[in-house]
């Protein structure tokens, strides 16, 4: 079935103003680095809609639109990857609440193979966390803010982490050591560099050396 050209006009125009308006009141969340899975999807959906608007051809007031399918659909398909990892790790998120005196062992065979922004975000919990908290009686979060500039980064990072269950995340998008991620820490530290964030708060030497003696 083809459908007119008004009519195509008129949903297209329809569905972005109702997409646009669910983005504008859910804008203090996406800035402030608390956007939902669902935000992530809508958000590329109205993306979908300002660039590739579902018509081979769009005509109005005497002027033509076409879309270029082949050059916009290995980057719309990427998008939608992405989207679908992002899903898939926080359908497979478990938190692990600490329980004094018990830190499971580390189930990772083999230190996969980390980029530097992996590395700076365990770095940075492992280093708080053994400050403030080294018996893992409670746990240091954090959270960059959406404005930075390796904010985009920082999650995908992140969601590898989350992945491999060696991070947790609150409610409001802070992440935190799990018991696991801890283990990791004692074993894989010193493979983490200097990088973090809040490098003037260097680690705990006595807290490390208690941290350490701990089985």
């Amino acid at each position: 079935m083809k459908l007119p050209n008004w009519f195509k006009i008129i949903w297209w125009v329809f569905l972005l103003i109702i997409v646009s308006v669910f983005l504008y009141n859910r804008y203090p969340h996406l800035t402030a680095g608390t956007s939902t899975t669902a935000d992530i999807f809508i958000f590329l959906i109205w993306v979908a809609l300002c660039l590739l608007p579902l018509f081979e051809e769009l005509s109005f007031f005497g002027i033509t639109f076409k879309k270029e399918v082949e050059k916009l659909k290995s980057d719309i398909a990427i998008q939608f990857d992405n989207l679908k990892t992002d899903i898939k790790n926080t359908i497979n998120l478990q938190v692990i609440m600490p329980t004094a005196g018990q830190i499971p062992p580390s189930q990772v065979e083999e230190s996969p193979k980390r980029r530097p922004i992996e590395f700076k975000i365990l770095n940075t919990l492992w280093t708080k966390q053994v400050n403030k908290f080294p018996d893992f009686s409670g746990v240091w979060t954090f959270r960059i803010n959406a404005n930075a500039h390796e904010f985009m980064a920082f999650r995908e990072a992140g969601n590898k982490l989350l992945g491999e269950r060696l991070i947790g995340e609150t409610d409001q998008g802070q992440f935190y050591l799990t018991p696991q991620g801890f283990q990791y820490c004692k074993e894989h530290y010193k493979e983490f560099g200097s990088d973090q964030w809040w490098p003037e708060e260097t680690i705990n030497e006595e807290n490390l050396k208690k941290v350490l003696q701990k089985t």
